[in-house]
């Protein structure tokens, strides 16, 4: 699978996941948590270099702009 698949998939299964969680399932909690940590680091070891190999400064300033600001609590 592409980078790309894989992100779909892994999100897809992620959403899933947490619609389960969501509905009571208790055992889906830890499946959520196990696939949400096996996911950032295939993000921060494999997609986020091959996004900083392969696109365009450019390109990546206009997603940082576009991204969603987080606000920090105080």
């Amino acid at each position: 699978a592409t980078l790309a698949e894989r992100t779909r998939a892994d999100h897809a299964a992620l959403r899933a996941e947490q619609r389960t969680a969501a509905a009571g399932d208790g055992a889906a909690v830890a499946r959520f948590a196990a696939r949400l940590f096996e996911h950032v680091r295939f993000e921060e070891r494999e997609l986020f270099p091959a996004c900083e190999r392969e696109l365009a400064p450019e390109l990546l300033a206009e997603v940082a702009r576009r991204a969603p600001k987080r606000r920090r609590e105080a």
